[in-house]
């Protein structure tokens, strides 16, 4: 992960400038999987779905009563969702890609009466949506739902 900009709190502030523009590497080795940014405060969620932190803290969001130059572990273990049920483009008129954790249990798309339109195997990744009505559907693998808005 690169970053730059003004860094008072920033992991380049070893560096001894509090300002960069030149992009600098956070955590090298690392693979993260989503990153947010806000007011002199970063969190990543690594790969392994363990949950990092750094910067200020002025609002208290790294959970510590200081602030962290070096991502600073949060979270540990699996309990971040990173592999959720999702579809995509929503809302579609065309094809639906479907990311699914698992591939347990078939995959059902209701209507909102509650009506079955499809039904789908599991480990399915593509849900044409060619004959069905505008509206919203739910797409339910076992316990898993998603919502999905056909235009």
């Amino acid at each position: 992960m690169w970053s730059w900009g003004w860094g008072y709190l920033s992991p380049w502030t070893r560096l001894n400038t509090y300002y960069s523009v030149v992009p600098q590497l956070v955590a090298a080795g690392q693979v993260w999987a989503t990153i947010a940014s806000g007011w002199a405060t970063v969190l990543a969620v690594r790969q392994d779905g363990t949950l990092w932190g750094w910067g200020e803290n002025a609002t208290g969001a790294l959970g510590t009563p200081s602030y962290a130059l070096e991502p600073l572990l949060i979270q540990a273990g699996s309990g971040l969702q990173l592999d959720r049920f999702r579809v995509y483009p929503n809302p579609t008129h065309g094809p639906v890609t479907i990311v699914s954790p698992g591939c347990s249990a078939p995959l059902v798309l209701f209507d909102l009466t509650g009506r079955q339109v499809r039904s789908l195997p599991p480990c399915t990744t593509t849900l044409e949506v060619q004959g069905l009505a505008s509206g919203i559907y739910l797409l339910r693998q076992g316990t898993a739902v998603t919502r999905l808005a056909i235009e």
